[in-house]
């Protein structure tokens, strides 16, 4: 597992804005009632949001529709037994699919009629997947 700043920057395609502040992060953890992975938290202090090797990856953003808290909000509702501690890492796009991380780093693959399935431990073996 490598670090997700390093991963990142060495994927095809890489593109990301400015990083946001911890204050920033503070506040998207307390409006989605969850802590993020360390990882996810390294990622938005970085770069705030990121694009790279066909994924496009959440972040703290104005667009409501790249934005972790607005996305993770959105899709609450139409998953069921999204566990409390999840947040949208990715919306895939393909047969409703979203990959969701949880506070200990791990990595989810779901649609909203099929279980959690865990796909890696961590947002960097996800990527490097």
């Amino acid at each position: 597992m490598g670090d997700i700043i390093e991963v990142l920057s060495k994927l095809e395609d890489f593109a990301f804005v400015k990083g946001v502040s911890e204050n920033d992060i503070a506040k998207a953890e307390e409006n989605l009632g969850v802590q993020f992975a360390p990882d996810y938290k390294q990622y938005l202090a970085e770069y705030g949001l990121a694009s790279a090797d066909g994924h496009e990856l959440t972040g703290i953003v104005k667009s409501p529709r790249l934005n972790v808290v607005d996305v993770t909000i959105k899709l609450r509702k139409k998953f069921k037994n999204v566990p409390v501690d999840a947040y949208v890492l990715e919306e895939v796009g393909i047969d409703k699919l979203v990959i969701f991380q949880i506070s200990d780093g791990s990595i989810y693959k779901a649609t909203p009629e099929s279980q959690f399935i865990k796909v890696a431990d961590s947002l960097s073996e996800y990527l490097e997947k």
